[in-house]
């Protein structure tokens, strides 16, 4: 018996030290409010975690707070996801000086902290932006929308990343509709 008892704490031992590591990353939180209702099933919304760059890293701002972007700049707003759902991603950018330019990317990550680019599905949804969206000097608030079948990805991080140009300042922010 002794002899059984020994064994087991030698293996329980070689399975602790070969453990898997995890990545330190700290996954993005999201609240989920059901809002709308397409027929009789409810539609359901992700607030995305807006994320500013900090010392050349992105951070997660304070919550209920916007991160402002000036000039030539980098945001992020970050979600996590269940990846069997339809998503629709819909982003705003908000004029508040100067001529707003720039590039918007929608990416999507296995592990948090590897991100790939994805194109939006424009077969299915005309109005969907393809693999980028060109971010244009508009007065007040401007949408721009991707679209991405569950056929599409299996991605459980995503985030949408905005490189400014120019000289403006801009806010920006993020939500993921999906339907049970």
């Amino acid at each position: 018996m002794k002899q059984l008892i020994l064994i087991l704490a030698v293996v329980a031992t070689c399975f602790n030290s070969i453990g898997q590591t995890f990545n330190t990353k700290t996954t993005p939180t999201n609240a989920i409010q059901p809002t709308a209702y397409y027929g009789n099933q409810s539609l359901n919304y992700y607030t995305g975690n807006i994320c500013a760059v900090v010392a050349n890293t992105v951070t997660p701002v304070a919550s209920g707070k916007k991160d402002t972007l000036t000039n030539v700049d980098t945001g992020f707003v970050q979600f996590a996801v269940n990846p069997s759902y339809n998503l629709l991603f819909d982003y705003t950018v908000t004029k508040i000086s100067g001529t707003v330019a720039g590039t918007a990317l929608l990416q999507g990550s296995l592990d948090n902290a590897t991100w790939f680019t994805i194109t939006g599905n424009t077969t299915y949804c005309a109005t969907s932006q393809g693999a980028s969206a060109t971010i244009t000097n508009t007065a007040g608030t401007k949408h721009y929308q991707w679209f991405i079948p569950t056929t599409a990805t299996n991605y459980p991080f995503y985030q949408i990343q905005l490189i400014t140009s120019g000289t403006m300042t801009a806010t920006y922010a993020a939500t993921a509709a999906y339907k049970r």
